[in-house]
């Protein structure tokens, strides 16, 4: 038989568990700035015309530097497809090390190599990502903080005329 108590119980229950999962949903959500790094250097692949694009059958995104929460939450692109192709995502431990890809990121820890990197990958048609970097002169695209602290980039648009 049903009790009118259990009902009642029953109905502060849903109500608290519809409560709290509207809570968790509709309380905003931090973005951390990995991700946001993350989602510009996604919009750097998807609007950059790279050189034989269609030849291209992977894009490959390369990262410098140590900061492995970044290249983690960078890795979370390989599940994605950028105009049609698949998204792979590699480090390099030394500059000995680098190789093609269509992007390279260089961390904040490792920018006082810039200029060695810069002199390696010119006119490859790779896109150098720099963290805060203060050679403006071997940047093509730098994240940077404004006084509020949010993550913006700046573009050095004839280091990218020579890269190709």
């Amino acid at each position: 038989m049903f009790n009118p108590v259990n009902r009642d119980t029953g109905f502060k229950l849903l109500s608290l568990v519809v409560f709290l999962f509207c809570f968790i949903y509709a309380y905003p959500q931090q973005v951390t700035d990995d991700q946001i790094k993350t989602g510009y250097i996604h919009n750097f692949l998807k609007h950059i015309q790279w050189e034989s694009e269609e030849k291209i059958d992977t894009f490959k995104i390369a990262v410098y530097g140590e900061d492995y929460a970044l290249i983690n939450t960078l890795k979370s692109m390989e599940h994605l497809q950028v105009k049609g192709k698949p998204v792979r995502v590699i480090t390099f431990n030394s500059i000995g090390d680098i190789e093609f890809t269509h992007i390279l990121l260089i961390t904040n820890d490792r920018n006082y190599f810039v200029k060695d990197i810069f002199d390696l990958i010119k006119g490859r048609n790779t896109l150098l990502v720099t963290d805060r970097c203060e050679y403006p002169r071997y940047v093509m695209v730098n994240f940077t903080y404004n006084d509020n602290s949010i993550i913006q980039f700046e573009i050095n648009s004839k280091n990218m005329e020579d890269a190709n």
